[in-house]
């Protein structure tokens, strides 16, 4: 702190004319220098030691979560599994069906068969900043007492924490991968694990030797569990390369008969807009909308580029609604604070683009509009499957289709086990009725038991030792202009 201050007093310029001197003039270029250096220097070490720090002033434990009766029976159906020695398994439910909240009791739960006293630690794999931010927020729900690191980003994990939850485009870096001790983790989880035949996750389950399960002995490497609401890909890639076995899967049908999902209303629209200009698509787009939803509270739009969905929101606002956008160019901070104002009910349509398809959790939502045609029918399922979370405001969900690709149907099917034919087909056992039905989700992601964000990162300035050879540095090459 002292050499901090001593010199900001170098490099404050004299009030007099002593300035234009060349040794004056020198001295105060080099200080200012070094204290630009020093404040980098400072924030890098911010970034690569201090992020992870758990906040210091005691926190409030949240209330556990409840169970619904078809997660418990998830989680039993894992551990059977891995007890059984499978060791690279996934499991499908619909968007809203809680696929967080499965993942974070089975690590509480689930002991590595072979090593359960080295092999302690769990690594959580996803690939939207999102879906980070909302697996971090559960695990901290359900393990207060657990060192919980993020990687990602500027965000750099110790790999020392008991649960790692990593950005795949981050820890798929050969120099922040290396870190990682793989004998001492027991579980790798893959949150949306059709993206799992990727490269970047390859990378990354090659080095913690579960992608060839051949090398070695597969009793001794950690546990593969992915989830997913829709295990089918659009290339058709099969995932039998990373999964050995469906081991629990429901449809949207089974839960929304069990009163555990919200129920559609699909619209189609007379023509496909498609086929339209861009006005005269968008035109209609939201007049469909005032049609039919002004009494709907909460809107997502899903449009196909960045243009369009400028476009709309435009049309929106034009027409008095008041309707707001995030694209892939808007900024976190921005994004941020766009979603918190749509969750809590501050305006009621958010249009977007390739944005909200994939973790958005925001169960108020009572309508999706499908704005463009896309050709791949789990990307379309899940922008519907957006409005199948249960929240107290909403009866039903109402979805309309500009397009004419759902024809009036639902489009969220039961998954056929032919999509991965190298993996294990056969069918899980009927799940039993639930004797009463759970309390209805609520949005919880601002309350205030939950981080809205990993812990702040503090600066930290180097040693003193540094800070006397670029001071010294600085005045004798003042000295010498």
């Amino acid at each position: 702190m002292h050499m901090r201050r001593f010199l900001t007093s170098a490099a404050t310029p004299p009030a007099s004319h002593a300035i234009y001197s060349p040794v004056c003039r020198g001295r105060y270029l080099l200080a200012s220098r070094c204290l630009y250096l020093l404040s980098n220097h400072g924030r890098c070490l911010s970034a690569s030691r201090a992020v992870n720090q758990q906040p210091q002033k005691p926190v409030r434990s949240p209330p556990p979560v409840e169970l619904r009766p078809y997660q418990g029976e998830c989680i039993d159906t894992v551990l059977a599994n891995i007890y059984e020695e499978c060791r690279r398994m996934v499991v499908c439910l619909p968007t809203g069906s809680g696929k967080t909240v499965i993942f974070t009791h089975v690590i509480s739960r689930m002991e590595h068969p072979s090593r359960p006293q080295h092999a302690t630690r769990t690594l959580i794999l996803t690939h939207r900043h999102s879906r980070v931010r909302q697996a971090y927020e559960q695990c901290h729900r359900a393990h207060p007492s657990m060192k919980i690191d993020v990687e990602m980003g500027k965000c750099c994990a110790t790999g020392e924490a008991d649960i790692t939850i990593a950005s795949i485009a981050s820890i798929s870096n050969e120099a922040r991968l290396g870190k990682f001790d793989a004998q001492k983790y027991k579980l790798v989880i893959i949150d949306e694990a059709h993206n799992a035949v990727n490269s970047q996750y390859q990378t990354v389950l090659d080095y913690f030797g579960v992608l060839n399960m051949g090398n070695g002995d597969p009793r001794q490497k950690p546990v593969v569990l992915g989830l997913t609401a829709t295990i089918e890909r659009p290339d058709e890639q099969s995932l039998g390369k990373v999964f050995d076995r469906i081991v629990y899967r429901r449809s949207y049908a089974d839960l929304l008969t069990l009163g555990w999902l919200c129920p559609h209303k699909i619209v189609s629209n007379g023509t496909d807009v498609s086929r339209l200009s861009d006005d005269k698509r968008n035109v209609k787009t939201v007049h469909k909308w005032l049609q039919l939803a002004q009494d709907r509270k909460s809107t997502i739009v899903f449009c196909a580029d960045t243009s369009q969905a400028e476009d709309i929101m435009k049309k929106f606002r034009n027409s008095g609604i008041d309707a707001r956008l995030v694209t892939t160019y808007t900024t976190w901070p921005d994004r941020t604070a766009i979603l918190n104002a749509f969750k809590a009910g501050a305006f009621p349509v958010l249009v977007n683009c390739r944005i909200l398809a994939e973790g958005a959790a925001i169960p108020r939502v009572d309508c999706i509009v499908l704005a463009y045609h896309t050709k791949n029918g789990s990307h379309l399922g899940r922008m519907v499957g957006q409005g199948t979370h249960l929240h107290p405001s909403k009866a039903d969900c109402l979805v309309i289709d500009m397009c004419r690709q759902a024809g009036g149907k639902p489009v969220i099917h039961p998954l056929p086990v032919e999509a991965l034919p190298s993996i294990n087909k056969d069918e899980p056992q009927a799940l039993p009725q639930p004797q009463t039905r759970g309390s209805e989700v609520t949005d919880t992601s601002s309350s205030p038991e939950s981080p809205q964000s990993p812990p702040p990162r503090p600066l930290h300035w180097p040693p003193i030792w540094i800070c006397g050879i670029l001071l010294a540095s600085g005045f004798w090459m003042g000295n010498m202009m």
